[in-house]
């Protein structure tokens, strides 16, 4: 008589969860950006992109909001209608647990006086809700100020206290006499 099943064997099976979870770093490149930092350099970022979810992204867009003493001084870049620099191609895809960079280059304004200029990026769009998914810690959206962002580089962001897609550098503008 055949028997059905045998002991040295036993069949499992499981779900894997599909989670998104983009992440983005902002910091400033100290290879390509002259010291000090005086008004008319140009002053150069590294964003980085982290894929912290088990699926892969695509269309990831960042923007960056050039704030008043800066401008745009990069042809990766385009101004959009309301004058934040979006970089010109969407990055992608994106597999799980990986990491792309783009850099950004701005100019500071000539006539800026000395002191601190902090500039922010994020991620303005991703295809989270094309596959109907939500990211657990942060929205992509273009909205400069409604994003909390109380750890700097922090890529473990809580979404309450702080959307790991956004993220703030400070420069320190010198002048020379």
């Amino acid at each position: 008589e055949p028997v059905l099943d045998e002991d040295d064997h036993d069949p499992a099976s499981y779900t894997v969860e599909h989670i998104y979870d983009l992440a983005l770093t902002k910091v400033l490149d100290m290879n390509n950006t002259q010291t000090p930092i005086v008004p008319g350099g140009d002053v150069t970022y590294t964003i980085t992109v982290v894929n912290q979810g088990t699926w892969i992204a695509n269309d990831v867009e960042i923007t960056d909001y050039i704030p008043t003493g800066m401008s745009l001084n990069d042809a990766d870049w385009t101004l959009n209608a309301s004058g934040h620099a979006v970089y010109n191609t969407l990055l992608w895809p994106l597999p799980a647990w990986a990491s792309t960079w783009v850099s950004l280059t701005m100019t500071i304004d000539s006539n800026f006086l000395w002191g601190p200029l902090e500039n922010n990026a994020e991620i303005s769009d991703d295809d989270s809700e094309e596959n109907g998914m939500t990211d657990t810690d942060s929205t992509a959206d273009s909205e400069e100020l409604n994003d909390p962002s109380a750890d700097d580089n922090s890529v473990d962001g809580d979404g309450t206290t702080d959307e790991d897609d956004h993220d703030p550098e400070t420069i320190n503008v010198q002048i020379y006499d």
